[in-house]
């Protein structure tokens, strides 16, 4: 996650807000059922099976698109509610610290 956008907890809040919001508005739910009728005829496309391999490929592309788009303020939403861990990768080398533990054990 982009830590220089959400430094606290009060820029996630209003980030999760402003996705929220941007669900409800007239032009994002024209987005969304303009890319439905997309999604819809595609998919039909690509199921008739009539068009050449190489076309269905880009219809599968752009079917993949325009579903990741739709779902964008929800996806955004989800990932910034959901706490984020790091997870520590270990080193491969030793340092001069973990070199004389390894050796007392």
């Amino acid at each position: 996650m982009n830590k220089e956008l959400f430094k606290t907890e009060e820029d996630i809040k209003g980030a999760v807000a402003s996705f929220t919001s941007l669900k409800q508005t007239a032009g994002w739910q024209l987005i969304v059922e303009m890319l439905d009728r997309d999604i819809q005829s595609l998919t039909e496309q690509i199921l008739d099976g009539e068009a050449p391999e190489e076309k269905i490929k880009e219809m599968r592309k752009a079917l993949k698109i325009y579903k990741e788009v739709v779902n964008t303020p929800d996806y955004w939403i989800k990932r910034l509610n959901t706490p984020e861990t790091e997870i520590e990768k270990p080193d491969p080398y030793y340092t001069v610290e973990t070199l004389a533990e390894s050796r007392r054990d």
